[in-house]
């Protein structure tokens, strides 16, 4: 259970249980575009409070391992043609998962994209050539929700899918006309079984 790991934590309670990852993003990209903040009142009904509204929000699942940053192994005085290899490199002093949020918010045009999320490594994460990619399908698991550009496009999580969630969501991104930024300079690994936000 969550609250016994974090018990300080404060943590979000769907309203309706067991409905899988897609019905927990859907309720999190709702609070996140309009919300109420509820007051007592000396009335039993009580009332609400001002409308509370987050622009931008992460969303990472809970089977994560660990993130890391992919440098060129060229040396300074090599040409610039031609593919660099890359090696895997590991955070001392920051929390890797922190620079790598950063990295992405950053980005000299992210406000403009619909969702941002980072490369997952299966392994060849070092061949990979470019430090970005734009408006590719397969963000999964760590992404950044610009929540305006969201409800302009009118794309949300459907709340019954059981699978393939993100395919959907990220794939009607792109049919509305919306734009995806992909970061392949911080990579993340994750485990298998784990999918809740």
């Amino acid at each position: 259970d969550y609250r016994e790991v974090w018990p300080g934590a404060l943590l979000l309670v769907l309203p309706k249980n067991n409905r899988g990852p897609s019905y927990a993003r859907w309720v999190i990209q709702r609070i996140c575009t309009k919300a109420y903040e509820w007051k007592a009142g000396k009335q039993k009904m009580g009332r609400t409070g001002p409308v509370r509204k987050l622009p931008w929000c992460w969303i990472c699942d809970d089977n994560l391992i660990f993130f890391f940053r992919l440098v060129s192994m060229r040396k300074p005085s090599e040409s610039n043609s031609g593919m660099a290899p890359r090696k895997r490199e590991w955070g001392t002093n920051t929390p890797m998962f922190w620079e790598a949020m950063v990295a992405v918010q950053q980005h000299p045009g992210f406000q403009r994209f619909a969702v941002c999320g980072f490369l997952r490594d299966r392994g060849l994460a070092a061949c990979s050539k470019l430090d970005w990619s734009y408006d590719m399908p397969s963000l999964y698991q760590v992404v950044l929700f610009n929540n305006r550009e969201l409800m302009r496009l009118r794309v949300e999580y459907l709340p019954g899918l059981q699978k393939y969630e993100d395919v959907y969501f990220n794939s009607e991104v792109q049919r509305q006309g919306g734009q995806s930024l992909k970061c392949q300079t911080y990579c993340f690994r994750s485990a298998r079984g784990g999918f809740f936000p």
